[in-house]
C-alpha cells in the first residue's frame, strides 16, 4: 500500500485524488494547500475521504507519506519537489517538471541523491498510441543547455502496473 499526499488541490489535485480513488493499493492520506477552507469544501463535493493540511511540511510530519504528488502551480514546483525529496518521499509531479532549466536540474540532482522515485506527469506518455517498445520506462535523453521535460529512474513509480487494454 502507497501512502500518498498531493500537494496542491486546484483542479489536477483533484483529478488525481479521484484517480487514486480507484486504484486499491494507494491509500490518500493527506491534502496540502495553502486554502485548507476552500479545498475542505472541495474534498467534500467530490467525495474525498483525506484530512486537509496548510503546508506540506505539516502533511510530511503527520500523515507519513510514501510519496508526495505535486499539483501546485508551476513556479512552485522546485520548492515542493525538493522539500519532498529532501524529506526522502517518492515524487510524482506534473508537468512542466520546473520554470526554468537551472530549477530542473536541480531537482533532478536531488532525486538521484534521494534514490526515491520520481516521475513528472507527462501522461501522454503511457497511452497505447504513443507508448514505446520498452512500455514507456525509459529515460527521456535531453541535451545539455535544453529544459528537460521529464525523468525517469527507469522503474514505474507505483508499484502497480497500468492496464491500457
Amino acid at each position: 500500500m502507497q501512502r500518498v499526499v498531493i500537494a496542491g488541490f486546484g483542479f489536477m489535485g483533484g483529478m488525481h485524488a479521484q484517480a487514486y480513488a480507484g486504484i486499491p493499493e494507494v491509500e490518500l492520506v493527506g491534502i496540502a494547500d495553502l486554502d485548507p477552507a476552500r479545498v475542505k469544501g472541495q474534498v467534500d463535493t467530490l467525495g474525498v475521504k483525506a484530512p486537509v493540511y496548510s503546508s506540506l511540511s505539516e502533511a510530511l510530519e503527520r500523515a507519513r507519506p510514501d510519496v508526495v504528488d505535486v499539483c501546485v502551480p508551476t513556479d512552485w514546483h522546485a520548492r515542493v519537489v525538493l522539500e519532498a525529496l529532501a524529506a526522502g518521499k517518492h515524487v510524482f509531479c506534473e508537468k512542466p517538471l520546473a520554470s526554468s532549466n537551472a530549477e530542473a536540474k536541480a531537482i533532478i540532482a536531488a532525486a538521484k541523491k534521494a534514490k526515491v522515485r520520481f516521475m513528472t506527469g507527462h501522461c501522454i506518455r503511457f497511452w497505447p498510441e504513443y507508448k514505446g517498445r520498452d512500455g514507456c520506462r525509459t529515460p527521456i535523453p535531453w541535451e545539455e543547455g535544453e529544459a528537460p521535460n521529464g525523468f525517469s529512474t527507469g522503474k514505474p513509480w507505483l508499484p502497480v502496473k497500468p492496464d491500457h487494454s
